[in-house]
C-alpha cells in the first residue's frame, strides 16, 4: 500500500482543513498567475510608499495604511512560519502539514514578528 499524505492524515481530515494546507491550496490555484499577483503586490507597496504620511487615506503612527500594516504584519508571520516547516518537512516529509504545531510556537513566532518589526521601525507601538 502506498503512503500519501491522504492516508496519513485520514479521510475525514482534508489538506485544506488547516491553516497552513488552506493557504498551499491558494498558493497552488494562483501559482500559473505568479506574474500577475507580483505586479499587483508591487504596485500596492509603491502606491503606499508614495501615499505615505499624505492625506489620500487614513495613516496610522509609522504613515501606512492599517491594511498595509497587517499585511506586512501577516506576510512576516507567514514568513517565519513557513521558516519553522522547513526542517521537519525536510526531516519527516509532507505529514508534517498534518500536524497541529503547538501553541508556543505561534506565540514565540508572533513574538519574532512583533521584534522584527520594531526593530525596522516599521511597528511604532
Amino acid at each position: 500500500m502506498e503512503i500519501s499524505l491522504e492516508n496519513v492524515c485520514g479521510l475525514s481530515k482534508s489538506l485544506n482543513s488547516s491553516l497552513n494546507g488552506f493557504i498551499w491550496e491558494i498558493i497552488s490555484k494562483l501559482s500559473s498567475h505568479y506574474l500577475m499577483i507580483a505586479i499587483i503586490l508591487t504596485s500596492w507597496v509603491v502606491f503606499e510608499l508614495l501615499t505615505r504620511n499624505g492625506r489620500f487615506h487614513y495613516n496610522s503612527a509609522n504613515g501606512f495604511s492599517p491594511v498595509f500594516n497587517s499585511f506586512v504584519g501577516s506576510g512576516l508571520y507567514f514568513f517565519y512560519y513557513s521558516l519553522v516547516l522547513i526542517l521537519p518537512q525536510y526531516l519527516f516529509g509532507e505529514i508534517v502539514h498534518c500536524i497541529t504545531l503547538p501553541f508556543i510556537t505561534h506565540l514565540l513566532i508572533f513574538v519574532a514578528v512583533k521584534k522584527t518589526l520594531k526593530a525596522l521601525n516599521f511597528w511604532k507601538y
